[in-house]
């Protein structure tokens, strides 16, 4: 899918010269429409659904983009050697994100209810406002020229359907190209009105909004069996097959696989403003759907409440989907619970969806940057210990923060640990929130700006203050090493006072070599994960200090959203850092999600559970799924089924907000590992994504294997 952003930005590089003096957004509507009008387009034998584009052989590509050096399409970032706040931060593991084009969810179900000509003819009303300034008008004009753009897009595909159909001799395949035909001459820019416009309509606005940006990641459909369902029962009142939906659902889902492969969520359930469950029959077919499909994307999301019926529990939990690291699990009332925590009303909170990696979302109303900043949390713990220096390396900048020592116990340490993360935090945010203006400035985006709510009123790009909801997701990555070395603090210094903090600090310099018995008393420290209460209660602390930075920095429509969410990233982002307090060592992967550090292996999912119910989930809406093993043998067993159900259950009504749960056995792992040949679609789950295990390094394949070995030990059914 990368390949489509190089194109795109090859588009800019030979046609900018010709919109030289024209305004940024109606310089990127024209872009958008040059895209649109040069995409090669594909309809392929037995297709019910128009969609697929941008393949072609290399010399038909170079017809289309010439030869012309490719550009930027995002802004570089300066070079990084380490002298700024920025780049040092970015050295130690706190990074802040320069710019995020997905981790978004359109509002379909207005969007398909109205069609894109009622979004036209609102930019047509805002602009004979005459109190407008002109950079809004300016704005408004490159929306309306964006949002024209749309009917290219479908046009060629009827053209193309139509030209097919007249070579068909089969009179099924032509009567679906003229369906299809005629569906395009109308979709996106009329309402759509049956399951199958409302399916294709939904695509060709997904398409668009994807090649606005030029690209394709964790861009999500969310609540698809609710926006869907008044149009599967108007398609079954006139006698659609259940078999016709389902050839409809699978081809969309395999447009989904090879555009998006690993981000696009689509969600089951949820509940009504009295609390009634909302599985319906959509629901059931979308189950049984992606069970056929095989596919790493669409991802499935079953939002789970207290009176989910145990029949849609037993769909999703199979073998066909737990082999396919199908379905992540979401606690419905957690959910809103965590949406009305942002500041959401109540009635707005009902209809949020669930996007991309793991966070929910208000369709059509927000903009994410899915990866605002991947925080370091235990760096500021090696400043509060190391007298505001790094265990490792140098500080070349100059904190505000002075320095202490001779800490008493953890409190103090907590205190001054506060104080150095609410600094790094300024520095970090502060950096981002420049970069991103600057991009909304130089690349705006007015078509998926004005399917955006409030852009069009404000006559604003959605990132520079267009959208209702501005959110930044801020990843706590090490929050569990960084308590457990809290916790070793307490236990061996301030209690048994066997060393200290100074002895702890060389040892970790030194990657523990030499410090064997120091290091072995480490990782015989209680750790979070065990269900031990101290331990427990620390990783609650860190994180209690991440989440009250980020609300307290909330301004206007500027949220923080703290997360807990590594994603496969554990491996790679521990490679890169230096030895922990907590005897991690040096190079050794991090805790995952919001799971505990690696170096906890002696406990299985229950144990968990229960450390992580211990924490305040709904105050990290920004996504924190927890992942745990199970080891099946049985999966065709009802009673095995019911068991993994009530372990969701249970989990959600302690305070769970996500539960991921990867159902293969570490044989199975291993067998992939040795002949990965033999398991070309092997997928496991890794915390709001499904990835083939053959596309994970040898590193990341090891410490799956070794993480499930251990846990299965422990939950065996």
């Amino acid at each position: 899918m990368y390949e489509y952003e190089l194109k795109f930005s090859r588009l800019r590089a030979k046609y900018e010269s010709e919109w030289e003096g024209l305004s940024k957004p109606m310089r990127e509507a024209r872009l958008f429409r040059k895209a649109l009008e040069l995409y090669p387009l594909h309809i392929r034998c037995g297709d019910v659904l128009a969609g697929w584009y941008g393949y072609a052989s290399r010399e038909e590509m170079e017809k289309v983009y010439g030869d012309v050096p490719d550009q930027p399409s995002i802004l570089p970032e300066p070079p990084h050697d380490g002298k700024t706040p920025v780049e040092w931060l970015k050295k130690h593991g706190f990074k802040p994100g320069s710019y995020d084009r997905g981790h978004y969810e359109l509002d379909y179900q207005t969007l398909l209810a109205r069609g894109l000509d009622a979004y036209l003819a609102d930019v047509e009303k805002e602009l004979q406002n005459s109190e407008n300034s002109a950079e809004k008008n300016e704005y408004l004009l490159g929306m309306r020229a964006a949002l024209a753009c749309a009917e290219v897009f479908s046009n060629r595909y009827a053209d193309l359907a139509e030209q097919m159909a007249r070579e068909e001799a089969d009179e099924t395949e032509k009567n679906k190209l003229l369906r299809m035909a005629a569906a395009c001459r109308k979709l996106p820019m009329k309402p759509a009105e049956d399951f199958f416009e409302a399916v294709q309509s939904a695509y060709l606005i997904w398409s668009l909004s994807c090649i606005s940006y030029g690209t394709w990641v964790s861009v999500s459909f969310g609540s698809f069996d609710q926006f869907m369902y008044p149009y599967y029962q108007k398609s079954k009142e006139k006698g659609m097959t259940e078999e016709e939906m389902i050839e409809i659902l699978l081809q969309l889902f395999r447009m989904l696989d090879v555009y998006n492969g690993v981000d696009c969520v689509i969600s089951v359930g949820g509940v009504d403003a009295d609390g009634n469950d909302l599985t319906n029959e959509l629901s059931y077919l979308l189950v049984k759907a992606e069970k056929h499909s095989k596919l790493r994307s669409p991802l499935f999301v079953a939002r789970v409440n207290r009176n989910t019926p145990q029949k849609l529990m037993r769909e999703l939990i199979s073998s066909e989907l737990f082999e396919m690291g199908q379905p992540s699990f979401y606690s419905e009332e957690n959910c809103l619970a965590a949406m009305r925590g942002r500041g959401i009303d109540e009635a707005t909170a009902r209809g949020y969806g669930i996007s991309t990696c793991m966070n929910p979302v208000i369709p059509g109303s927000e903009v994410t940057h899915g990866w605002g900043c991947m925080v370091n949390t235990h760096l500021p713990l090696e400043l509060t210990l190391n007298n505001g220096r790094p265990i490792c390396g140098e500080l070349p900048i100059a904190l505000k923060t002075k320095p202490r020592a001779d800490y008493q116990n953890a409190d103090e340490i907590f205190a001054q640990y506060e104080r150095y993360l609410r600094e790094l935090f300024e520095i970090a945010m502060t950096w981002q929130q420049e970069h991103t203006v600057r991009h909304a400035k130089e690349f705006p985006n007015p078509f998926l700006s004005a399917l955006t709510n409030d852009c069009i009123k404000r006559g604003k790009d959605r990132w520079d203050g267009g959208a209702v909801y501005h959110n930044l997701v801020i990843e706590a990555f090490g929050f569990a090493n960084t308590a457990d070395a809290v916790t070793a603090i307490e236990k061996l210094v301030f209690e048994e006072k066997k060393y200290r903090v100074s002895d702890l600090i060389e040892a970790a310099r030194a990657d523990y070599e030499g410090y064997e018995a120091l290091h072995k008393d480490l990782l015989q420290c209680d750790k979070y994960g065990m269900n031990v209460e101290r331990a427990d209660r620390n990783a609650y602390r860190v994180l209690s200090i991440v989440s009250n930075i980020c609300e307290e920095n909330r301004a206007e429509n500027r949220r923080y959203l703290p997360s807990m969410h590594t994603l496969w990233t554990d491996v790679e982002w521990g490679a890169k850092r230096s030895a922990f307090l907590d005897g991690r060592r040096a190079g050794e992967p991090v805790n995952k999600n919001a799971g505990p550090s690696t170096l906890v292996r002696r406990v299985g999912p229950t144990s968990i559970a229960l450390s992580a119910c211990k924490m305040d989930q709904i105050r990290f809406s920004g996504g924190q799924a927890l992942d745990v093993h199970i080891g099946i043998r049985n999966m065709d067993s009802e009673r095995n089924r019911d068991k993994i159900a009530a372990y969701i259950q249970t989990y959600f009504r302690l305070g769970g907000l996500q539960l991921q749960i990867n159902g293969l056995t570490s044989e199975t792992l291993q067998r992939a590992y040795d002949k990965p040949a033999d398991y070309p679609n092997l997928m496991v789950r890794i915390g709001g994504h499904s990835r083939y295990f053959n596309d994970f390094t040898n590193r990341m394949k090891q410490e799956f294997i070794q993480r499930f070995r251990v846990e299965e030990g422990a939950f065996l059914i």
